[in-house]
């Protein structure tokens, strides 16, 4: 029970030789919700932030030619309501995933009921942390409303892009990765039907007994938003995470953000004694 363990702040946890250091930096950007720090923090961070980074396709083809294909840099794979709904539906992230990236889009043409062009997106790249931002507000088509979208999905503990699913998300450039989940945003309503959402994170960082065990980050209450204030964080067994991130026996809990490190580079990070 939170209420009962005595809170200490991350500030003078920080930095521990091998904690994912990065990561608990982005999730105090993350909970702080404040512009200056925000904006302080990217420019601070900008190295830690290449991390993210992949290439992205999308190429539009007619009649089984290529007509266009256009690449950009992201920072994020971001998943819509329509995906977050099909993960929802067929209880998996791995559904959300291929509907944002897999998905194979037509391009209406001049006429009635006609496709002139499929455009499909994939990974041409992937980055070292994938980082996945489910879009949880939306605007109501109609009812013109800002709505909250707390749909749980289970998300898994790894993501292998070698085989299964994964696998046609990526172009022939692409060289596949697995993933392990290393961090993650969860909110929940703070009342049924209220747009407001309360959120903390989890992160995975290695104790003082020398054990990689999972640590909870909670955002300052209201009132206690000094500037020198830092998220408070405690230590929390491998079943809260799961909870949390499942549709099984979920209290109205449901992941925001995402982030999964490169399998093999974080056991080489963590051989080596450097897994920040």
């Amino acid at each position: 029970d939170p209420s009962t363990i005595k809170w200490v702040p991350v500030a003078n946890f920080l930095p521990v030789s091998g904690s994912n250091e990065f990561l608990v930096r982005e999730l105090h950007e993350r909970l702080s919700n404040n512009t200056k720090t925000r904006q302080k923090s990217d420019a601070l961070f900008a190295e830690s932030r290449r991390r993210f980074a992949f290439r992205w396709s999308e190429t539009t083809c007619a009649t089984n030619s290529v007509v266009d294909t256009e690449f950009k840099y992201l920072h994020a794979l971001r998943l819509g309501p329509q995906a977050i709904k099909l993960g929802w539906q067929y209880g998996s992230l791995t559904s959300s995933i291929c509907r944002a990236v897999g998905y194979n889009e037509r391009v209406p043409g001049d006429k009635p009921n006609t496709v002139v062009a499929l455009k499909k997106t994939r990974f041409d790249s992937l980055p070292s942390v994938l980082q996945i931002d489910m879009q949880r507000g939306y605007t109501n088509a109609e009812t013109g409303k800002f709505t909250i979208n707390d749909l749980p999905v289970n998300c898994p503990y790894t993501m292998d892009f070698h085989e299964g699913g994964y696998s046609h998300l990526l172009t022939k450039n692409a060289a596949p990765r697995k993933y392990v989940l290393a961090a993650a945003i969860v909110g929940r309503r703070r009342s049924p039907g209220e747009n407001y959402v309360d959120w903390w994170g989890y992160y995975k960082g290695l104790s003082a007994s020398g054990q990689w065990v999972w640590f909870e980050v909670r955002p300052l209450e209201d009132g206690e938003a000094l500037p020198w204030a830092r998220p408070q964080h405690f230590r929390v067994d491998d079943v809260v995470v799961i909870d949390h991130l499942s549709t099984s026996g979920n209290t109205g809990t449901f992941p925001i953000r995402l982030y999964y490190r490169d399998a093999a580079e974080w056991d080489t990070d963590k051989a080596l004694g450097l897994a920040e």
